[in-house]
């Protein structure tokens, strides 16, 4: 009996627990479900229902939550379903829900698993309630708190607007101030805070990183000193000069000055701008600098380079006209000689024509600088070539000139003309041996050297060279003296010591020769001289030579045409002709000899001047040769334009001028058998 009495008095506690639980949920809007995990069924109470927009004899199933779910939320919502039976942890989300009518909803759901006595997950309980109305609270309050911060904005813009112009100026420095403090360790640009002390002293405060790198002084050498601490006076007194306008005016200056600095002489830039404090003081000057050595040193190269272009192609215009003169001049000393017997004559005769032939061989140095002769390159061993010298080199320094010899290891070959290679290192070793007037040591060295960038200091190009350096323990170069180097005629010498030819003969050969050639020099400390010569990438035929003199007798009532727009030179050569036994017409320039031609068919032979105004040789030749293609040519060149003449007349014979009265026989009587031209510089 008394079992039975508590039995009712458990079920009437429960059934009291179940309505006390029914009237929280219902008054707390709140829907059950239970979601049997075997089944698969979901059982939804009518609250449930109704927070879906769904009548109380609506079918809820799962399928139907899933649908009701909204599209971008479904994912979200799947993945924490999975999470919680997965691992038994509590289920508990947010999402949205779509109504039939179109409206939107949120659902706030929590949940719990149950688990089975083989501690399996057999259902999930839980319940839902709608957060539509927090969300919309929420919402409202995050777009309250925008529109009060808009309204804070708003205020805070009127007040900064109320701000005097001075304030304003304050606040735009201290800004100013701020962002140079961010970028001070990192920006690319040097940078020197200096404080500004009464009586016009400026003291170094602090230097960036970058200044530090570039210039090889730590800012530690800077802190708490003056200009005239860390530099010579000259340059310390053009800086305070330059700091000092700065504080008086106000405004920004830029100015360059060269630097000596652990890391070399140092060209910068440099812009000075004033800061001022509250009372519109300046109290500090901030200096941002940039290392332009680099870019200067470019620039100097290419105007020197610039410089050396114009004056080679004035000097090749300067050296063909010369040797106009001088084939007229030698030419008919030539000529006079074999008239004259009296040996006082030939005495003078033999005088000027020695005189003559050094002026010929002046405009070859010429010719060389300006990159104007014909040159014959071939794959040399410069090793061998230095070794070869040795005898002609010690009888031509003299023995108070020890001469040594640093022959690289493993060199290349080296794509040159040997004569002139061999003039370019006695060039050098002379002006070496002038420059040591109480003795010293002359160093010759070999190298291999691959250029992965242009030079600095020349305008040499990227590529692989074969060097060839001579050094002197000489007297050394002042900067205005190296800087005029390689100029045709420039010297030190006294008069009659020199021409001034030499190093720009070696110029313009190492130029000629697809090298270059750099300078190092300084008063008190010798100077080096290094020539790049190109590597040689295969082996070179050696040109096939022919005698330096061909006896061969003249073709008899031959026809020969002689064009030239020189005068002199032209009655030379006419006479010469008519003295080998020639039938010679004569032309001052291109159109006379075409007007010649066409009334005169009976030619064998064109000898013209290449280089004439008007029309050159070269478009004579190919304006006959159209209806005469089987007409002899030869050339008369003052200098060597060889690009043009190799690349169209490769078998038309050239004769150099000034030429003697031989070489214009056997010219000639070799152009009339249309022959090859022999191997003749030009």
């Amino acid at each position: 009996m008394n079992d039975a009495a508590e039995e009712r008095d458990v079920e009437g506690a429960l059934r009291e627990s179940e309505q006390q639980l029914l009237l929280a949920l219902d008054a707390g809007k709140l829907g059950t479900w239970d979601f049997d995990l075997a089944t698969g069924i979901l059982h939804a109470s009518d609250n449930c229902k109704f927070h879906f927009g769904l009548p109380e004899d609506a079918e809820f199933t799962l399928a139907t939550l899933h649908d009701m779910v909204h599209p971008d939320d479904r994912g979200r919502r799947d993945a924490a379903l999975a999470q919680a039976i997965a691992s038994g942890t509590d289920y508990e989300i947010e999402y949205r829900s779509l109504w039939r009518d179109g409206t939107v909803h949120w659902i706030s759901a929590r949940g719990r698993v149950v688990f089975g006595p083989d501690g399996k997950p057999e259902r999930l309980i839980g319940v839902l309630g709608d957060a539509t109305e927090r969300k919309r609270s929420d919402e409202e309050l995050r777009r309250l708190n925008e529109t009060l911060e808009e309204r804070v904005r708003d205020r805070t813009r009127q007040l900064e607007s109320q701000i005097d112009e001075r304030r304003r100026a304050e606040e735009a420095m201290r800004a100013s101030e701020a962002r140079y403090a961010a970028v001070f360790q990192h920006t690319t640009a040097g940078i020197i805070i200096i404080s500004v002390e009464p009586g016009g002293r400026f003291v170094y405060e602090a230097v960036n990183p970058t200044h530090e790198q570039f210039t090889g002084r730590p800012a530690a050498d800077f802190v708490g000193v003056t200009s005239y601490d860390l530099f010579p006076r000259e340059l310390a007194d053009r800086l305070i000069e330059r700091y000092s306008r700065a504080v008086e005016t106000g405004t920004p200056l830029t100015y360059e000055d060269m630097f000596p600095y652990p890391a070399g002489p140092r060209i910068l830039q440099a812009t000075v701008v004033p800061i001022r404090d509250a009372q519109g003081e300046v109290t500090k000057l901030l200096i941002s600098t940039h290392d332009l050595t680099q870019r200067k040193q470019a620039e100097e190269v290419l105007r020197q380079g610039q410089k050396m272009e114009a004056i080679g192609q004035l000097t090749g215009g300067v050296a063909h006209d010369f040797n106009n003169l001088l084939t007229a001049v030698l030419g008919n000393l030539e000529l006079l000689g074999h008239r004259l017997s009296d040996p006082k004559s030939q005495k003078l005769l033999l005088s000027a024509a020695q005189a003559a032939e050094r002026g010929a061989r002046l405009t070859q140095q010429l010719l060389a600088f300006a990159r104007k002769q014909r040159l014959e390159p071939e794959a040399v061993d410069l090793n061998h070539l230095v070794a070869g010298m040795g005898d002609i080199l010690l009888r031509t320094i003299g023995a108070t000139v020890r001469i040594e010899t640093v022959l690289g290891e493993d060199l290349w070959t080296a794509l040159v003309d040997v004569n002139q290679v061999e003039l370019v290192l006695l060039n050098l070793a002379i002006n070496a041996r002038d420059a040591m007037d109480s003795g010293g040591v002359l160093t010759i060295r070999t190298e291999n050297i691959h250029l992965v960038a242009a030079s600095r200091t020349s305008d040499v190009l990227p590529g692989d060279y074969v060097v060839l350096s001579v050094s002197d323990t000489g007297t050394g170069m002042t900067d205005e003296v190296r800087a005029k180097a390689f100029e045709p005629f420039f010297t030190t010498k006294e008069v009659g010591k020199g021409s001034g030819l030499g190093l720009s003969q070696v110029y313009g050969i190492a130029r000629q020769l697809g090298g270059g050639v750099e300078l190092d020099s300084a008063l008190g400390r010798g100077t080096a001289v290094r020539v790049f010569l190109p590597r040689a990438v295969r082996a070179v035929r050696e040109p096939e030579r022919t005698a330096d003199r061909l006896q061969l007798p003249p073709r008899q009532r031959a026809r020969i045409l002689v064009v030239d727009d020189d005068r002199h030179v032209r009655e030379f050569v006419v006479s010469c002709l008519e003295g080998f036994g020639y039938q010679v017409l004569e032309a001052p320039d291109g159109p006379t000899a075409l007007d010649i031609v066409a009334h005169e068919p009976a030619i064998d032979l064109l000898l013209a001047d290449f280089a004439m105004p008007e029309m050159n040789g070269l478009e004579l030749m190919r304006r006959i040769r159209k209806d005469r293609p089987e007409l002899n040519v030869l050339f008369m060149t003052g200098y060597a334009d060889t690009a043009d003449i190799e690349a169209e007349s490769i078998e038309v014979p050239t004769l150099r001028k000034p030429f003697r009265v031989t070489e214009l026989s056997e010219k000639v009587a070799l152009a009339l058998r249309g022959g090859p031209a022999p191997a003749v510089a030009v």
